[in-house]
């Protein structure tokens, strides 16, 4: 039997989804305005297209690959992490 999740964990859940979401689109403006295609940014990250395209899509949640895609663009991301 599956249990009720806590309100504070849909929070953070939320709150992740918000921060992803917001870091993720901004790499795809700036790869867009570079010129870039995700072929391109494969090859550069080290991965496959299906990987990038799966990444921009939001079939999967890769903290990983998404860092290295900031990072090949120079899109400084910072994470943080609070015990409250």
């Amino acid at each position: 039997m599956l249990q009720e999740v806590p309100k504070t964990l849909q929070t953070n859940y939320e709150r992740f989804n918000q921060s992803y979401d917001s870091i993720l689109n901004h790499c795809i403006e700036i790869r867009k305005q570079a010129g870039f295609s995700q072929e391109f940014m494969a090859e550069w990250i080290g991965t496959t297209r299906k990987s990038v395209v799966d990444l921009e899509n939001r079939r999967h949640v890769k903290i990983g690959l998404l860092l290295m895609y900031a990072d090949k663009l120079s899109i400084n991301v910072k994470l943080t992490f609070e015990l409250n």
